[in-house]
Protein backbone atom coordinates (compact mmCIF):
# COMPACT_ATOMS: atom_id res chain seq x y z
CA UNK A 1 0.00 0.00 0.00
CA UNK A 2 2.91 2.36 0.92
CA UNK A 3 4.10 1.96 -2.72
CA UNK A 4 1.14 3.61 -4.30
CA UNK A 5 0.83 6.54 -1.51
CA UNK A 6 4.49 7.17 -1.90
CA UNK A 7 5.10 6.87 -5.42
CA UNK A 8 1.92 7.41 -6.82
CA UNK A 9 2.25 10.56 -8.99
CA UNK A 10 5.27 8.52 -10.89
CA UNK A 11 3.34 5.93 -11.69
CA UNK A 12 0.46 8.10 -12.83
CA UNK A 13 2.97 9.72 -15.14
CA UNK A 14 4.46 6.56 -16.44
CA UNK A 15 0.92 5.23 -17.68
CA UNK A 16 0.50 8.59 -19.47
CA UNK A 17 3.07 7.45 -21.41
CA UNK A 18 1.70 4.34 -22.93
CA UNK A 19 -0.38 3.74 -25.69
CA UNK A 20 -2.91 1.63 -24.52
CA UNK A 21 -3.27 3.00 -21.10
CA UNK A 22 -6.86 2.64 -20.32
CA UNK A 23 -9.33 3.91 -17.46
CA UNK A 24 -8.90 -0.01 -15.87
CA UNK A 25 -4.57 1.06 -16.03
CA UNK A 26 -5.18 4.13 -13.79
CA UNK A 27 -4.04 4.48 -9.88
CA UNK A 28 -7.53 5.53 -9.24
CA UNK A 29 -9.36 2.66 -10.25
CA UNK A 30 -6.51 -0.05 -9.09
CA UNK A 31 -6.90 1.30 -5.78
CA UNK A 32 -9.89 1.61 -5.40
CA UNK A 33 -10.84 -2.13 -6.22
CA UNK A 34 -8.01 -2.89 -4.08
CA UNK A 35 -9.60 -1.09 -1.27
CA UNK A 36 -12.86 -2.19 -1.75
CA UNK A 37 -12.86 -6.19 -2.92
CA UNK A 38 -9.14 -7.15 -2.74
CA UNK A 39 -9.83 -9.25 -0.02
CA UNK A 40 -7.12 -11.91 1.24
CA UNK A 41 -5.29 -11.46 -1.99
CA UNK A 42 -1.91 -10.17 -1.24
CA UNK A 43 -0.05 -6.79 -2.77
CA UNK A 44 2.77 -7.81 -5.24
CA UNK A 45 2.86 -4.19 -7.25
CA UNK A 46 6.51 -3.87 -9.13
CA UNK A 47 8.27 -0.55 -9.91
CA UNK A 48 11.39 -0.69 -12.32
CA UNK A 49 13.70 2.31 -12.00
CA UNK A 50 16.37 3.88 -14.60
CA UNK A 51 18.25 5.90 -11.59
CA UNK A 52 15.40 8.10 -9.83
CA UNK A 53 13.55 8.28 -12.93
CA UNK A 54 9.75 5.20 -13.03
CA UNK A 55 10.01 3.49 -16.53
CA UNK A 56 8.51 0.14 -15.32
CA UNK A 57 4.99 -0.77 -13.47
CA UNK A 58 3.50 -3.81 -12.64
CA UNK A 59 0.15 -3.86 -10.52
CA UNK A 60 0.34 -7.47 -9.53
CA UNK A 61 -1.35 -9.40 -6.69
CA UNK A 62 -1.38 -13.44 -5.20
CA UNK A 63 -4.05 -14.92 -4.15
CA UNK A 64 -4.40 -18.37 -2.54
CA UNK A 65 -6.20 -20.68 -4.32
CA UNK A 66 -6.77 -24.18 -3.60
CA UNK A 67 -6.47 -27.25 -5.48
CA UNK A 68 -7.31 -31.12 -4.72
CA UNK A 69 -6.56 -29.70 -1.46
CA UNK A 70 -3.57 -28.12 -2.15
CA UNK A 71 -2.31 -24.35 -1.65
CA UNK A 72 -1.55 -22.22 -5.08
CA UNK A 73 -0.54 -19.12 -5.16
CA UNK A 74 -1.91 -17.53 -8.29
CA UNK A 75 -0.63 -14.37 -9.51
CA UNK A 76 -2.87 -12.07 -11.36
CA UNK A 77 -3.29 -8.84 -12.25
CA UNK A 78 -5.14 -5.98 -9.32
CA UNK A 79 -8.55 -5.24 -10.59
CA UNK A 80 -8.97 -9.10 -12.08
CA UNK A 81 -12.26 -10.06 -12.50
CA UNK A 82 -14.56 -7.11 -13.42
CA UNK A 83 -11.32 -4.85 -15.03
CA UNK A 84 -11.86 -5.47 -18.96
CA UNK A 85 -8.71 -3.97 -19.44
CA UNK A 86 -4.76 -4.67 -17.51
CA UNK A 87 -1.21 -4.78 -18.49
CA UNK A 88 2.00 -4.27 -17.46
CA UNK A 89 3.37 -0.29 -18.02
CA UNK A 90 6.68 0.71 -19.10
CA UNK A 91 7.84 4.19 -20.42
CA UNK A 92 6.67 5.10 -24.01
CA UNK A 93 6.18 1.06 -24.59
CA UNK A 94 9.17 0.26 -24.66
CA UNK A 95 10.33 -3.47 -25.43
CA UNK A 96 13.62 -3.77 -23.89
CA UNK A 97 11.88 -2.37 -20.26
CA UNK A 98 8.85 -4.88 -21.07
CA UNK A 99 11.06 -7.54 -21.44
CA UNK A 100 13.02 -7.02 -18.20
CA UNK A 101 10.17 -7.05 -16.27
CA UNK A 102 8.68 -10.31 -17.57
CA UNK A 103 12.25 -11.84 -16.53
CA UNK A 104 12.38 -10.77 -13.47
CA UNK A 105 8.15 -11.79 -12.77
CA UNK A 106 9.02 -15.30 -13.89
CA UNK A 107 12.22 -15.11 -12.17
CA UNK A 108 11.65 -13.40 -8.62
CA UNK A 109 8.29 -12.74 -7.90
CA UNK A 110 6.28 -15.29 -5.49
CA UNK A 111 4.29 -17.59 -7.43
CA UNK A 112 2.91 -21.18 -8.36
CA UNK A 113 1.01 -19.96 -11.50
CA UNK A 114 0.42 -16.91 -13.43
CA UNK A 115 -2.62 -15.94 -14.94
CA UNK A 116 -2.84 -12.40 -16.36
CA UNK A 117 -6.17 -11.53 -18.53
CA UNK A 118 -7.36 -8.92 -20.31
CA UNK A 119 -3.99 -7.53 -21.95
CA UNK A 120 -4.76 -5.63 -25.12
CA UNK A 121 -3.48 -7.04 -28.27
CA UNK A 122 -0.59 -5.06 -29.48
CA UNK A 123 0.75 -4.41 -25.74
CA UNK A 124 4.57 -5.35 -25.77
CA UNK A 125 3.52 -7.03 -22.69
CA UNK A 126 1.87 -10.31 -25.39
CA UNK A 127 5.63 -10.10 -27.19
CA UNK A 128 7.18 -10.21 -24.06
CA UNK A 129 5.40 -13.27 -22.63
CA UNK A 130 5.80 -15.06 -25.91
CA UNK A 131 9.49 -15.01 -25.84
CA UNK A 132 10.10 -16.57 -22.72
CA UNK A 133 7.53 -19.80 -23.59
CA UNK A 134 10.75 -21.84 -22.81
CA UNK A 135 10.60 -25.55 -21.91
CA UNK A 136 10.84 -24.36 -18.48
CA UNK A 137 7.00 -23.52 -18.35
CA UNK A 138 3.70 -24.89 -19.05
CA UNK A 139 2.28 -21.82 -21.03
CA UNK A 140 -0.28 -20.37 -23.42
CA UNK A 141 -0.95 -16.88 -24.99
CA UNK A 142 -4.29 -16.24 -26.45
CA UNK A 143 -7.03 -14.59 -27.15
CA UNK A 144 -9.28 -14.64 -24.87
CA UNK A 145 -11.87 -11.70 -25.35
CA UNK A 146 -13.31 -9.58 -27.81
CA UNK A 147 -13.66 -5.69 -27.61
CA UNK A 148 -16.19 -3.72 -29.67
CA UNK A 149 -15.32 0.25 -30.43
CA UNK A 150 -16.59 3.13 -32.53
CA UNK A 151 -14.12 5.99 -34.11
CA UNK A 152 -16.14 9.00 -33.52
CA UNK A 153 -13.34 11.32 -35.02
CA UNK A 154 -13.71 13.08 -38.18
CA UNK A 155 -17.08 12.63 -38.43
CA UNK A 156 -20.06 14.18 -36.80
CA UNK A 157 -22.67 12.40 -34.89
CA UNK A 158 -25.05 12.70 -38.02
CA UNK A 159 -22.61 10.90 -40.56
CA UNK A 160 -21.93 8.37 -38.04
CA UNK A 161 -25.56 7.09 -37.53
CA UNK A 162 -26.37 7.44 -41.90
CA UNK A 163 -23.49 4.73 -41.56
CA UNK A 164 -25.96 2.62 -39.46
CA UNK A 165 -27.77 -0.34 -41.43
CA UNK A 166 -31.30 0.90 -42.55
CA UNK A 167 -33.03 -2.05 -40.28
CA UNK A 168 -31.27 -0.63 -37.46
CA UNK A 169 -32.28 3.45 -38.27
CA UNK A 170 -35.87 1.93 -38.44
CA UNK A 171 -36.11 0.09 -35.44
CA UNK A 172 -34.32 3.18 -32.99
CA UNK A 173 -37.09 5.32 -34.56
CA UNK A 174 -40.14 3.41 -33.70
CA UNK A 175 -38.75 3.13 -30.64
CA UNK A 176 -38.26 6.91 -30.11
CA UNK A 177 -42.02 7.11 -31.25
CA UNK A 178 -43.22 4.93 -28.42
CA UNK A 179 -41.35 6.53 -25.63
CA UNK A 180 -42.38 10.29 -27.28
CA UNK A 181 -45.82 8.75 -26.39
CA UNK A 182 -45.31 7.45 -22.81
CA UNK A 183 -44.62 11.05 -22.65
CA UNK A 184 -42.10 13.00 -19.81
CA UNK A 185 -39.15 10.93 -20.49
CA UNK A 186 -36.01 12.53 -19.42
CA UNK A 187 -32.05 11.26 -20.24
CA UNK A 188 -29.11 13.22 -17.99
CA UNK A 189 -25.41 12.74 -18.46
CA UNK A 190 -23.85 12.19 -14.75
CA UNK A 191 -25.54 12.13 -10.85
CA UNK A 192 -28.72 13.09 -11.04
CA UNK A 193 -29.22 11.59 -7.53
CA UNK A 194 -26.88 11.16 -4.80
CA UNK A 195 -23.93 8.29 -5.05
CA UNK A 196 -26.29 6.07 -2.34
CA UNK A 197 -29.31 6.44 -3.98
CA UNK A 198 -28.04 5.67 -7.86
CA UNK A 199 -26.25 2.47 -6.33
CA UNK A 200 -29.75 1.13 -5.29
CA UNK A 201 -31.30 2.26 -8.13
CA UNK A 202 -28.75 0.82 -10.77
CA UNK A 203 -28.53 -2.48 -8.04
CA UNK A 204 -32.41 -2.59 -8.37
CA UNK A 205 -32.33 -2.89 -12.11
CA UNK A 206 -28.87 -5.23 -12.53
CA UNK A 207 -30.03 -7.71 -10.33
CA UNK A 208 -33.60 -8.35 -11.56
CA UNK A 209 -32.27 -8.69 -15.00
CA UNK A 210 -29.24 -10.73 -13.44
CA UNK A 211 -32.01 -12.96 -11.64
CA UNK A 212 -34.08 -13.55 -15.06
CA UNK A 213 -30.92 -14.95 -17.11
CA UNK A 214 -29.42 -17.07 -14.24
CA UNK A 215 -26.04 -15.11 -13.47
CA UNK A 216 -24.63 -13.38 -10.73
CA UNK A 217 -24.95 -9.51 -10.64
CA UNK A 218 -21.61 -7.27 -9.90
CA UNK A 219 -23.95 -5.53 -7.92
CA UNK A 220 -24.00 -8.45 -5.12
CA UNK A 221 -20.34 -8.88 -4.58
CA UNK A 222 -19.01 -8.45 -1.21
CA UNK A 223 -17.25 -4.51 -1.11
CA UNK A 224 -19.22 -3.92 -4.56
CA UNK A 225 -20.66 -1.18 -3.23
CA UNK A 226 -17.91 0.24 -1.27
CA UNK A 227 -16.08 0.28 -4.62
CA UNK A 228 -18.72 2.33 -6.15
CA UNK A 229 -19.16 5.08 -3.61
CA UNK A 230 -15.32 5.10 -3.87
CA UNK A 231 -15.32 6.19 -7.38
CA UNK A 232 -18.51 8.53 -7.41
CA UNK A 233 -16.60 10.10 -5.25
CA UNK A 234 -16.01 14.30 -6.34
CA UNK A 235 -12.22 14.35 -5.36
CA UNK A 236 -11.54 10.97 -7.37
CA UNK A 237 -7.87 11.10 -8.56
CA UNK A 238 -7.25 10.32 -12.85
CA UNK A 239 -10.51 8.59 -13.38
CA UNK A 240 -13.66 9.87 -14.56
CA UNK A 241 -16.76 8.27 -13.82
CA UNK A 242 -19.77 9.28 -16.51
CA UNK A 243 -23.08 7.25 -15.87
CA UNK A 244 -26.05 8.60 -17.61
CA UNK A 245 -30.09 7.80 -16.30
CA UNK A 246 -33.22 7.33 -18.79
CA UNK A 247 -36.03 8.28 -16.74
CA UNK A 248 -40.11 8.22 -17.42
CA UNK A 249 -40.73 10.83 -14.76
CA UNK A 250 -38.83 9.99 -11.58
CA UNK A 251 -38.76 6.01 -12.38
CA UNK A 252 -35.51 4.72 -13.91
CA UNK A 253 -35.98 3.13 -17.15
CA UNK A 254 -32.32 2.85 -17.94
CA UNK A 255 -28.61 3.18 -16.56
CA UNK A 256 -25.13 3.45 -18.22
CA UNK A 257 -22.28 3.14 -16.16
CA UNK A 258 -18.46 3.76 -17.80
CA UNK A 259 -15.56 6.22 -17.45
CA UNK A 260 -14.05 8.77 -19.27
CA UNK A 261 -9.68 8.74 -19.77
CA UNK A 262 -7.94 9.97 -22.40
CA UNK A 263 -10.33 11.40 -24.51
CA UNK A 264 -12.29 7.96 -24.85
CA UNK A 265 -15.01 6.94 -23.05
CA UNK A 266 -15.46 3.27 -21.53
CA UNK A 267 -18.85 1.47 -21.47
CA UNK A 268 -18.55 -0.92 -18.83
CA UNK A 269 -21.77 -1.58 -17.32
CA UNK A 270 -25.94 -1.56 -18.18
CA UNK A 271 -29.56 -2.02 -16.60
CA UNK A 272 -32.53 -1.63 -17.66
CA UNK A 273 -36.06 -1.99 -16.14
CA UNK A 274 -38.25 -4.98 -17.95
CA UNK A 275 -41.08 -3.39 -17.11
CA UNK A 276 -40.47 -0.93 -20.14
CA UNK A 277 -39.03 -3.35 -22.87
CA UNK A 278 -41.54 -2.54 -25.50
CA UNK A 279 -39.92 0.95 -25.65
CA UNK A 280 -36.36 -0.82 -25.70
CA UNK A 281 -34.67 1.77 -23.03
CA UNK A 282 -31.33 0.11 -23.59
CA UNK A 283 -31.14 0.83 -27.95
CA UNK A 284 -32.00 4.33 -27.44
CA UNK A 285 -29.77 5.24 -24.26
CA UNK A 286 -27.14 3.85 -26.45
CA UNK A 287 -27.76 5.90 -29.07
CA UNK A 288 -28.06 9.15 -26.56
CA UNK A 289 -24.94 8.30 -25.05
CA UNK A 290 -23.12 7.68 -28.20
CA UNK A 291 -24.60 11.34 -30.00
CA UNK A 292 -23.52 12.52 -26.07
CA UNK A 293 -19.56 10.92 -26.49
CA UNK A 294 -19.78 13.20 -30.21
CA UNK A 295 -20.63 16.29 -29.12
CA UNK A 296 -18.17 16.41 -26.27
CA UNK A 297 -15.55 15.16 -28.94
CA UNK A 298 -14.23 12.42 -27.58
CA UNK A 299 -11.82 10.65 -29.66
CA UNK A 300 -13.07 6.67 -28.88
CA UNK A 301 -16.91 5.15 -27.96
CA UNK A 302 -15.18 1.90 -26.18
CA UNK A 303 -17.89 -0.86 -25.52
CA UNK A 304 -15.41 -3.13 -23.64
CA UNK A 305 -15.69 -7.31 -23.34
CA UNK A 306 -18.29 -8.91 -25.02
CA UNK A 307 -18.56 -9.41 -28.31
CA UNK A 308 -22.34 -9.54 -27.82
CA UNK A 309 -24.45 -9.42 -30.71
CA UNK A 310 -26.13 -5.92 -29.97
CA UNK A 311 -22.91 -3.96 -29.90
CA UNK A 312 -22.79 -4.64 -33.98
CA UNK A 313 -25.23 -2.90 -34.66
CA UNK A 314 -23.55 -0.19 -33.71
CA UNK A 315 -20.15 -0.88 -34.75
CA UNK A 316 -18.04 -3.94 -36.46
CA UNK A 317 -14.54 -2.77 -35.11
CA UNK A 318 -13.31 -5.01 -32.99
CA UNK A 319 -10.11 -5.78 -30.83
CA UNK A 320 -8.71 -8.62 -28.96
CA UNK A 321 -7.90 -9.42 -25.54
CA UNK A 322 -5.27 -12.18 -24.40
CA UNK A 323 -5.24 -13.77 -21.65
CA UNK A 324 -1.32 -15.18 -20.66
CA UNK A 325 -0.78 -18.30 -18.23
CA UNK A 326 2.56 -20.12 -17.16
CA UNK A 327 2.83 -22.87 -14.65
CA UNK A 328 6.31 -24.28 -13.79
CA UNK A 329 7.72 -27.29 -15.53
CA UNK A 330 10.38 -27.82 -12.30
CA UNK A 331 10.25 -27.93 -8.51
CA UNK A 332 7.84 -30.61 -6.79
CA UNK A 333 4.95 -29.52 -8.67
CA UNK A 334 5.57 -30.38 -11.31
CA UNK A 335 3.84 -33.56 -11.26
CA UNK A 336 0.33 -31.23 -10.05
CA UNK A 337 0.96 -29.05 -13.00
CA UNK A 338 1.40 -31.63 -15.77
CA UNK A 339 -1.63 -33.29 -14.21
CA UNK A 340 -3.67 -29.84 -14.64
CA UNK A 341 -2.35 -29.32 -17.77
CA UNK A 342 -3.64 -32.79 -18.68
CA UNK A 343 -6.60 -32.59 -17.01
CA UNK A 344 -8.01 -29.41 -18.83
CA UNK A 345 -6.22 -29.99 -22.11
CA UNK A 346 -4.44 -26.95 -22.49
CA UNK A 347 -3.09 -26.90 -25.93
CA UNK A 348 0.44 -29.04 -26.39
CA UNK A 349 -0.87 -30.30 -23.52
CA UNK A 350 -0.20 -34.51 -23.15
CA UNK A 351 -4.28 -35.09 -23.03
CA UNK A 352 -4.62 -32.72 -26.19
CA UNK A 353 -2.01 -34.63 -27.74
CA UNK A 354 -3.72 -38.04 -26.54
CA UNK A 355 -7.22 -37.47 -27.28
CA UNK A 356 -7.84 -33.88 -29.65
CA UNK A 357 -5.17 -35.22 -31.96
CA UNK A 358 -6.34 -38.96 -32.90
CA UNK A 359 -9.67 -37.01 -32.95
CA UNK A 360 -8.62 -34.68 -35.53
CA UNK A 361 -6.73 -37.28 -37.49
CA UNK A 362 -10.28 -39.27 -37.70
CA UNK A 363 -11.61 -36.14 -39.22
CA UNK A 364 -9.53 -35.73 -41.64
CA UNK A 365 -9.60 -39.67 -42.61
CA UNK A 366 -13.34 -39.07 -42.57
CA UNK A 367 -13.71 -36.08 -44.73
CA UNK A 368 -10.61 -37.80 -47.05
CA UNK A 369 -13.06 -40.98 -47.05
CA UNK A 370 -16.27 -39.00 -48.15
CA UNK A 371 -14.23 -36.95 -50.85
CA UNK A 372 -13.38 -40.27 -52.22
CA UNK A 373 -16.75 -41.79 -52.07
CA UNK A 374 -18.41 -38.64 -53.84
CA UNK A 375 -15.43 -38.70 -56.52
CA UNK A 376 -16.72 -42.43 -57.35
CA UNK A 377 -19.92 -41.80 -57.59
CA UNK A 378 -19.37 -38.47 -59.87
CA UNK A 379 -17.68 -40.61 -61.94
CA UNK A 380 -19.18 -42.15 -65.47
Amino acid sequence: MRTWDLHRDAIDQLISTTALATAHSTTGWNRAWWDSLAADASLQIGLWWDGTELVGYAPLMTRSERLWGISRRVLRFVGDGISDYADLCSKSDRDDIIDTMVSDILERFVWDEIQLSNVRAGSPTIAAFQRHQTPRYLSRVRVDERCLHIDLRNRTFEEYYRSLSRNHRRELQKRRHKLDALGDWTIHFGADASPEVLFDEFRGLHTARSDTMGWTSVYDMSGFRELFLSLMEPGQKNIEVLCSTLRHGPKLMSYTLGFVYGSVYYHWNIGFDAAYEAIAPNKLHHQFLIEECFHRQYAEFDFMRGAYEYKFKWTDAVRENYGIRFLRRHGWRRALNEFLWLQEREPDSLASRLIDGPRAALRRLRSVTVKQDEESSASP
